[in-house]
C-alpha cells in the first residue's frame, strides 16, 4: 500500500508535506481525538479531524478494503469523556 497523506488520504510519495494539500506528515493529532494513522476494525485508516462538534467528532479515512476515501463520525460528547492514550479507547 503506498504511503497515505492524512490530510486528504492521497498518496504522498513519502513527502514530508504533501504535494496534494499541503498536510505535514509531522503533524499530531491532539487528545482527546483519534491519533492519525489509527487502524479500525482493521480496515479503515484514520486521518486528521474534520469537524467537532459538541456530540461528535468526523475524521477523513481510508476504507483499506476498497481503496476508497471515507468520513469517519466517532460520538464523543464534549466534556463527558477522554481518551486512554494506552489503548486510545474512550473512557468517562
Amino acid at each position: 500500500m503506498p504511503e497515505l497523506c492524512y490530510g486528504c488520504m492521497k498518496e504522498s510519495s513519502g513527502e514530508k508535506i504533501c504535494p496534494n494539500c499541503g498536510f505535514d506528515k509531522n503533524t499530531q493529532q491532539k487528545a482527546p481525538f483519534l491519533p492519525l494513522g489509527k487502524r479500525l476494525q482493521d480496515r479503515y485508516i484514520v486521518g486528521k479531524i474534520l469537524v467537532n462538534s459538541t456530540d461528535s467528532a468526523t475524521y477523513i479515512g481510508y476504507d483499506d478494503k476498497n481503496g476508497t476515501v471515507v468520513n469517519i463520525r466517532e460520538f464523543l460528547p464534549a466534556g463527558l469523556c477522554t481518551r486512554d492514550s494506552s489503548n486510545d479507547s474512550l473512557v468517562p
